[in-house]
């Protein structure tokens, strides 16, 4: 038989073209599967209204500040490379980073960032996530000025020896200026440099972010993050279970008991961090007797902080008694004192025999993202103990906040966040005997030596005595407990393992290193 060697050279030609392609194949898909946009769920919308001060959260990677938080707290550069003050802190001088672009295509300079001090200047503007407050972050500014195109310089009219802090993160959001109207308040959507552009969103469904190709520094891992808003915690682990997302974030963003749940199914991991977040009661000290500190003494004693954190939060968290938490620089640890018999002494004392009445308000939006119901039914069953009876009612945020503005509550679960590192702004709203909070909603707190060590912190140049300041004043609200403090918020959220680089930090997570596995 004949064999015809051009039949068969053809013939191995095809099979080796054929081979190939099949090896291809695997490689094409899993390029193609890297390109899909991961999905995330949050309980609330990460954007929001254009009223809203930074109109999208910091952890959607869409804008940056001038200085950023490291994973000890500490100030960072971001869009601001390097600063120093005078020996007096009344003038800061701050070198901006070259080779930066809005998303837009605009340069980020000097000038950009003056109109965005301009716009600062036009509020407060309140937030869903933290708002902006000139007078806060730059206590005393009397003058903004550029010295050259990547150079600022600031001017107080007295000492600002924590500047840095103050301005992490929250404290100086950074957009494109024509983003603001004359008001301040947002005409278009946000343009920022960071490592994701807003792309798109509806309102109570999701957000759109993808990658910005002429980021100025390493490029965002994941080509597009769409969030999804999710309130109800069962749905969204049901949604992640069911693979229809890669993650769930932001506050709340699954139960503890979910979250050892979820655990148990390789397919999911969970990442932890303590966060710059208190819990406490807050309490009406304008009402009697609750303005007696034997009372609120005795509530304090009464409550087991450890078996909260333990037993509703499995462990994520931290008890503490501490206003601060131990992201902060001037934190100093205090003794957690629980005693029940000494709490009833103490109660008795007060009370003379005779049952109090008290009623205990939660917010309806807190319930799904922490155990709130059974901490509030534990602490109703200690209080109990020591004759105090509690009538828990839930509200929506806004009936809260109306009641708290006309002083018409006794004892409520809230929660303190601390935008930065420097808390005098948190201190002075909340226990000046002037301050805004401590007004407005009825706190009730009157201390001349808190407004005394006020004083003496806010223009405090060194740094070591700044921190024996602050830690009288943490021993002061230990023995005058015009809040109840119970543990440290420590973050909790839950992915899918076909994603890598998801891992909370104390400001967030970094949303640029998630990218699939």
């Amino acid at each position: 038989m004949r064999t015809n060697s051009r039949s068969n050279w053809l013939y191995v030609l095809l099979c080796t073209v054929f081979l190939a392609m099949a090896m291809c194949i695997p490689a094409l898909a899993e390029e193609g599967a890297q390109e899909e946009e991961i999905v995330f769920a949050a309980h609330r919308d990460q954007v929001r209204s254009y009223e809203d001060a930074v109109f999208i959260s910091q952890n959607m990677g869409v804008w940056e500040p001038l200085v950023t938080m490291d994973e000890t707290g500490a100030p960072a550069p971001a869009l601001a490379t390097e600063w120093s003050s005078n020996a007096e802190a009344t003038e800061w001088t701050f070198k901006l980073r070259e080779g930066v672009l809005f998303h837009d295509g605009s340069t980020f300079n000097a000038d950009a960032v003056l109109a965005n001090f301009d716009r600062w200047k036009k509020g407060p503007f309140s937030s869903e996530f933290n708002g902006i407050n000139v007078d806060n972050t730059f206590p005393g500014l009397t003058g903004v000025e550029k010295t050259d195109d990547y150079t600022i310089k600031l001017t107080f009219e007295s000492a600002v020896p924590t500047l840095d802090y103050n301005m992490m993160n929250y404290g100086t959001p950074i957009f494109q200026p024509e983003c603001f109207g004359e008001d301040g308040n947002f005409v278009k959507d946000a343009i920022g440099t960071g490592p994701f552009v807003l792309k798109e969103y509806k309102k109570d469904e999701y957000c759109l972010v993808e990658r910005f190709e002429d980021y100025w520094g390493e490029k965002a891992k994941a080509r597009a993050i769409r969030c999804r808003t999710i309130p109800d915690a069962n749905t969204k682990i049901s949604a992640l279970k069911s693979e229809e997302i890669m993650a769930v974030m932001d506050i709340g963003a699954i139960q503890p008991n979910l979250a050892k749940e979820l655990v148990q199914d390789e397919r999911f991991a969970v990442t932890s961090c303590v966060t710059n977040k208190t819990h406490h009661i807050q309490i009406n000290m304008e009402k009697e007797p609750l303005s007696d500190v034997r009372l609120r003494r005795a509530i304090s004693m009464a409550i087991d902080r450890s078996a909260i954190v333990d037993q509703l939060y499995n462990g994520y968290g931290q008890a503490s008694s501490n206003w601060l938490t131990s992201t902060c620089p001037f934190y100093k640890e205090e003794a957690i004192d629980y005693n029940l018999e000494e709490a009833r002494k103490l109660a008795e004392e007060v009370l003379g025999g005779e049952r109090l009445k008290l009623g205990f308000l939660m917010r309806t939006k807190d319930l799904d993202r922490y155990p709130f119901k059974a901490e509030a039914e534990y602490i109703q069953a200690v209080l109990g103990e020591i004759g105090i009876d509690t009538e828990i009612t839930v509200l929506e945020e806004n009936a809260v906040y109306e009641l708290w503005e006309k002083g018409e509550f006794d004892l409520g679960l809230a929660m303190q966040s601390f935008p930065n590192s420097e808390p005098y702004a948190r201190f002075e709203s909340m226990f000046r005997s002037t301050g805004s909070t401590n007004v407005q909603y009825h706190r009730g707190y009157n201390n001349p030596e808190m407004d005394s060590l006020l004083d003496q912190v806010k223009g405090e140049m060194d740094m070591a005595k700044r921190g024996e300041l602050y830690g009288t004043m943490q021993d002061l609200l230990i023995e005058d407990l015009p809040v109840i403090n119970l543990y440290q918020e420590e973050a909790l959220a839950a992915y899918n393992t076909k994603i890598t680089g998801y891992a909370l930090t104390i400001s967030g997570f970094n949303i640029a290193e998630v990218s699939w596995a």
